[in-house]
């Protein structure tokens, strides 16, 4: 087939390296994703999101508990539950703790929705 027809047809040959075999050729078919995942080309897609519904809490906690502060909190909400040793109720050092790790899981629930509604975005346009 010449050029013409290959565009014709929305096949692309493109030519990669010189391997020990000799050159080999690959062809791309244009704007039909079915063709290419049937002869096993992967996709073409940005993912620049860090968490799925599956790992989000596990991994929001850790990015949490990689603050120092947020460690510290911790620390002070466990000594808190031991009796006589603090003097004030647990739920007073509790609910801080909560409330810093409740935002800071929200902002990064909001950052991620919103990376993944750009990457989906840039992935149909």
């Amino acid at each position: 087939k010449n050029a013409m027809a290959k565009m014709a047809t929305g096949l692309m040959q493109t030519m990669t390296h010189k391997g020990d075999e000799g050159p080999t050729e690959r062809y791309c078919f244009l704007n039909n994703a079915g063709k290419n995942q049937a002869i096993g080309y992967v996709k073409n897609q940005v993912k620049t999101s860090k968490y799925t519904w599956w790992n989000f809490v596990p991994k929001s906690l850790f990015e949490q508990f990689r603050r120092v502060f947020n460690i510290y909190y911790l620390f002070v909400v466990i000594i808190s539950f031991i009796p006589g040793v603090s003097p004030v109720a647990p739920a007073v050092n509790l609910v801080p703790l909560i409330f810093i790790l409740g935002f800071g899981i929200a902002r990064e629930l909001y950052e991620d929705v919103k990376r993944a509604l750009a990457d989906n975005s840039f992935n149909n346009s």
